[in-house]
């Protein structure tokens, strides 16, 4: 690490900006990863749903379309197509926070 560091260092200071951005390339991309994301929720949102088909009459089976709409350390909001159960496709927006004690609260949409 401490060569890569040297040698954009050097690179910074011996050559023109376009020669910077063009290597800039070559350095890694830090990501960060989370507990929770849009895709692993929907078997938690189908099990939560499944227990309460008796009162609710159907259950989420399936959230298609899936996309990102803010995720952060706390707390991850998602929206996509909902399939219930009873063949009902329905937009939804689905996500979770940290509760107080750091257990993750999932949420959806309700069903309209």
């Amino acid at each position: 690490m401490k060569k890569m560091a040297l040698t954009i260092c050097l690179i910074v200071v011996g050559l023109s900006g376009n020669a910077v951005v063009s290597n800039a390339q070559f350095v890694p991309k830090l990501e960060r990863s989370y507990k929770f994301n849009c895709d692993n929720l929907v078997p938690v949102i189908r099990d939560t749903t499944r227990k309460r088909i008796a009162t609710d009459r159907y259950s989420i089976e399936q959230i298609l379309d899936r996309e990102i709409i803010y995720i952060t350390d706390n707390g991850l909001g998602c929206k996509g197509v909902a399939i219930y159960s009873d063949g009902v496709r329905q937009q939804l927006k689905y996500g979770g926070k940290i509760d107080r004690q750091g257990e993750w609260l999932v949420e959806y949409s309700k069903r309209k």
